[in-house]
């Protein structure tokens, strides 16, 4: 393999790692953490379209959107509360027409955590090794 052909490989693999990793890193916009009370009251006044439900042990994670304005200015926010979710919530959501949808807990394996995190670290060791052995296998020569 040709010298331009090595840097050129070593090139598109590096933009390809540092695309990898900026996806790995840049974060979305996180919904803003509002208190149960101001759920509740948004869901009385009307503001809030959907919920989403993820249980936990004596509570749950509710992320709902609230829309505000009308009309073509309408903006919908997505904000997220803790809190207990019972009948009299559900109740009310339901009394207000609101979209409920439960979301099962997630259950990440062990396997799927230990590829998540171990793998882009083989993944940089295995090319680390490559590039030496490459180099040792040319004496460091041109």
């Amino acid at each position: 393999m040709k010298q331009s052909h090595k840097t050129a490989l070593l090139w598109v693999l590096l933009i390809m790692m540092f695309g990898a990793i900026y996806t790995l890193v840049a974060n979305d916009e996180q919904p803003r953490t509002v208190p149960f009370s101001d759920f509740v009251a948004d869901v009385r006044e009307g503001h809030v379209t959907r919920v989403e439900i993820k249980s936990r042990d004596n509570g749950g994670e509710i992320a709902y959107w609230q829309t505000t304005g009308t009309g073509p200015t309408a903006e919908t926010v997505k904000k997220l509360s803790y809190g207990v979710v019972n009948n009299d919530i559900s109740k009310e959501l339901l009394d207000h027409h609101v979209r409920v949808t439960y979301v099962p807990d997630d259950q990440n394996s062990l396997w799927t955590s230990l590829l998540v995190t171990w793998l882009p670290m083989i993944f940089l060791l295995v090319v680390f090794f490559f590039f030496m052995r490459q180099l040792q296998a040319s004496g460091g020569r041109r």
